[in-house]
């Protein structure tokens, strides 16, 4: 009730614009079993690389009881190495400078794109920095770098920064009154590979530039002249139509035929897109003072202020097919928050100096509110971060996400190392044990497209430690080393009995001997 205040005071909304509790269904989409038997010197690890977050249930003993009232929740260390214990997921974040400018330099890094392994720079001066690197084992190193002047190429206004877009092979490069580009497969040597010029409407300033890979267009979004729609055909931009709102437009995002548009004043708006034509929905989500926002797998991170300037970050669940909404979680720090961007499945609210990492899609109340304290970081200043390349390592249950970020001053390698939860079984005592393992996911096909939905899988473990047995080799070699034994103790026996035969005889020999000396000397 608390942080609903808060949010209706920063927000300046009322309690009816909102769903204030979420209809959460359960979608128990799967139920598994499993039986594990493990020796005293083993460590048994159950990996949930899908799941966000867990819930063990323990029970003494092995027991076939599919009741939850029948078993009891423990924490992630109540059993360890005396049963079964759980790793919550953790995120790391590492980074790298790759290329840093002098302090006097006379130019600015100003936009960025990455291509592959590689980074197309913009300058202030107008010129395009191509930074090749290699990727090798876990780092990303910078192999060489060139710059090429545009200037003659393109016509700017002195007073706005163009901007970087890419196309699949294509780089663009616009500004208010023309674009060009120029395919990235041609640049082969210290030219500009042959550019093509592109005739767009001329703006009186750009805030964003968005590319829809679906639908195959383009969105300028130029403040109050609206939105100019083109289709990228034949590597030419065809303009369609523009979107008028009567608003300063500052950002779009875009969902299958979708698109979300940011102004800064009121919130997000909804249009439906047609081939030649769009209709502006009735449907509205109100928020005031917006600055920024991205949108990702049903939820919109937003980046927001108050009247009074207080910043904070806000973000929004949202059902597209029944049109619901929840303001779901709220980031109101000590960052001084100014941007939001998306990399992968990450999402970093930007700060002046220190930056956030977060990843949204997950109802509040199913995460430890706590869970991001430490994806904090400081890099002063970024400007555009883009993702590079993603890899899962079963081995470690871990996923690693490589990125591009760029400051005025210097590009680096942003590394982020999601440790995903984990259950280990170990035990120095023979035990048996019964688990019910609550696994929280996202990934089923329900939640995919219902943020209000959470999905539940079961699984029931049975534990049985033992105290550790030799195997058939070493039994082997035992049965070996006793038998050999046995024999060697068989003929020391025998030797020993023939001993003490002889032995005794020749005690008796003595005896008789002597014997006969005492009546040879009597007689």
């Amino acid at each position: 009730m608390f942080s609903q205040l808060i949010l209706s005071t920063l927000l300046g909304l009322t309690y009816s614009n909102w769903t204030k509790t979420p209809q959460i269904k359960i979608d128990n989409f799967n139920q598994s079993e499993s039986a594990v038997s493990i020796n005293t010197d083993n460590i048994h690890h159950v990996k949930y690389p899908k799941a966000y977050d867990l819930d063990l249930y323990y029970k003494n003993g092995i027991s076939k009881s599919r009741n939850i009232s029948d078993y009891e929740k423990i924490n992630n260390t109540q059993l360890f190495q005396q049963g079964c214990s759980y790793l919550e997921r953790q995120i790391k974040i590492e980074y790298q400078i790759l290329i840093q400018l002098p302090d006097d330099s006379k130019y600015k890094y100003t936009d960025l794109v990455v291509v592959g392994y590689s980074a197309f720079i913009l300058t202030s001066d107008n010129e395009i920095l191509v930074v090749r690197n290699e990727f090798n084992e876990t780092k990303l190193k910078n192999v060489y770098s060139k710059s090429i002047d545009i200037s003659k190429h393109l016509k700017v206004n002195q007073f706005r920064k163009p901007r970087l877009l890419k196309i699949r092979d294509q780089i663009f490069i616009i500004s208010e009154n023309e674009a060009i580009s120029f395919d990235v497969l041609d640049w082969t040597n210290d030219t500009l590979p042959e550019s093509r010029k592109h005739q767009i409407e001329e703006v009186k300033s750009i805030n964003d530039i968005y590319y829809d890979e679906i639908s195959n267009r383009v969105f300028v979004v130029a403040g109050r002249q609206g939105i100019i729609v083109y289709n990228y055909v034949n590597e030419e931009l065809k303009k369609i139509y523009t979107i008028n709102l009567d608003y300063n437009v500052i950002k779009v995002q875009t969902h299958e035929n979708y698109l979300f548009i940011l102004d800064d004043k009121r919130g997000i708006h909804f249009v439906s897109l047609k081939d030649d034509n769009y209709i502006i929905d009735k449907f509205f989500i109100p928020i005031e003072n917006p600055i920024s926002f991205v949108y990702k797998n049903n939820s919109f991170l937003v980046i927001t202020q108050t009247n009074k300037q207080i910043r904070f970050g806000i973000e929004i669940l949202i059902n597209l097919q029944n049109q619901e909404y929840y303001y779901n979680k709220f980031y109101l720090q000590d960052i001084e928050l100014i941007d939001v961007q998306q990399i992968g499945e990450y999402q970093i609210l930007i700060g002046y100096d220190v930056h956030k990492l977060v990843k949204t899609n997950i109802y509040r109340d199913f995460i430890d509110e706590n869970f991001y304290d430490e994806t904090d970081f400081m890099i002063p200043q970024i400007e555009k971060i883009q993702r590079i390349y993603s890899s899962e390592n079963e081995y470690s249950n871990s996923r690693v996400e490589y990125s591009l970020g760029l400051t005025p001053n210097y590009l680096f390698v942003m590394i982020i190392i999601e440790k995903y939860p984990e259950i280990i079984c170990s035990s120095q005592n023979q035990i048996e044990q019964s688990y019910m393992i609550i696994i929280n996911s996202t990934q089923c096909n329900n939640a995919e497209k219902n943020p209000f939905i959470v999905c539940h899988e079961q699984h029931f473990m049975s534990l049985s430690i033992n105290e550790i047995l030799l195997d058939f080799q070493s039994q082997l070699i035992v049965e070996v080393v006793l038998i050999l034994g046995f024999i060697i103790f068989i003929i020391f026996l025998g030797c020993g009995i023939i001993m003490c035969r002889r032995w005794r005889f020749a005690i008796e020999n003595m005896k008789s001997k002597r014997r006969q000396y005492v009546n040879v000397q009597v007689a």
